[in-house]
């Protein structure tokens, strides 16, 4: 079996990233893609169900938990058919990503009280840094796959400054944004929005900045006035009809991680571990002939006369000879 195929039109859905401050019109723009499963974080969707704007609502989950945002996709995508959803958005990511930090911190807090210190002096540790990033990367995977399922991906999150100290003034200054959500997250799609409004009151006119565009609709540095969903129809219509890409990346991931697991299990084991469960296979498998003389190697050779009490140098050439055994 090969990992490769033949290239060709596959019909992938879009991945957009909305970025931007309050009432820029984030949500608005999320409701103008066609058949929608909504994931409201924020209770705020509620306000458009049954106006105009809400028309291409299909389904909404209001919820703020990663898991359930997890089980939803999924859910999605294996009855893509019978809910005829064609899109899935999420308003916010920055609450979801909000609730897996608290997840961990949570879990610090409860370490802390558990070893008679203060939960509020508990901070993220570097192993829990590694796990917030590890669940964000799962559910990235999970918006990648249902995009290759055919489905478009449409993430909301609120616009964060990036701040520099000035010393000689001694204040901070704005010296760009991010999106708050998982760190380097707008690498993973395919069209990056940062909307903005100008004016006030019946005047005021709302735009779109185009950070990235994969689907070359628009350029980098692009500014789209009252932008939606359908400026990009021109792309979705050219791959509609085509076989699906079908990736399965967050099950890779979990592949990967449980391979890892494994690994790192088989490392901790020490020398008379690994000797005691390589003479019960090779006795299993009716090699009885290399179990004597992996026993044989190991008292007359390297000179080890107890299993439990090897110096290190012996410990280094036992685990080598297991590897040879294997």
């Amino acid at each position: 079996m090969t990992l490769f195929r033949k290239p060709g039109s596959k019909r992938i859905g879009l991945k957009i990233l909305v970025i931007g401050k309050t009432g820029v019109g984030k949500s608005i723009f999320g409701l103008t893609a066609p058949k929608s499963a909504v994931l409201d974080s924020e209770a705020g969707i509620a306000l458009y169900e049954d106006e105009p704007e809400g028309k291409n609502i299909m389904l909404v989950a209001n919820t703020q938990s990663y898991n359930e945002l997890e089980e939803a996709i999924d859910d999605i995508m294996e009855n893509q058919e019978e809910y005829g959803i064609e899109s899935i958005i999420i308003d916010s990511e920055s609450k979801f990503y909000g609730d897996i930090n608290q997840a961990i911190m949570t879990v610090e807090e409860r370490k802390a009280v558990k070893k008679g210190g203060d939960p509020l002096d508990s901070n993220l540790s570097i192993r829990s840094y590694g796990k917030i990033g590890q669940i964000a990367e799962r559910l990235q995977n999970f918006k990648i796959d249902a995009s290759g399922a055919g489905i478009n991906i449409i993430s909301i999150a609120q616009e964060n400054d990036i701040k520099k100290f000035d010393k000689k003034a001694g204040t901070y200054e704005v010296i760009g944004t991010k999106p708050n959500m998982k760190k380097e997250a707008e690498y993973d799609y395919d069209i990056v929005l940062t909307l903005f409004k100008e004016g006030e009151g019946e005047d005021t006119k709302y735009f779109a900045k185009v950070g990235k565009d994969r689907t070359k609709v628009y350029k980098a540095g692009d500014v789209i006035e009252n932008p939606k969903f359908s400026m990009w129809d021109k792309r979705t219509k050219k791959m509609k009809g085509k076989e699906t890409l079908g990736t399965s990346f967050a099950k890779g991931s979990e592949r990967s991680q449980e391979a890892y697991r494994e690994e790192a299990a088989e490392e901790e084991k020490d020398a008379k571990t690994k000797v005691a469960e390589l003479s019960v296979f090779l006795k299993s498998e009716g090699r009885d002939e290399d179990r004597a003389r992996l026993l044989k190697t190991i008292k007359e050779d390297l000179g080890v006369k107890s299993l439990s009490k090897m110096t290190a140098s012996q410990e280094e050439k036992v685990l080598a000879l297991v590897k040879e055994f294997r």
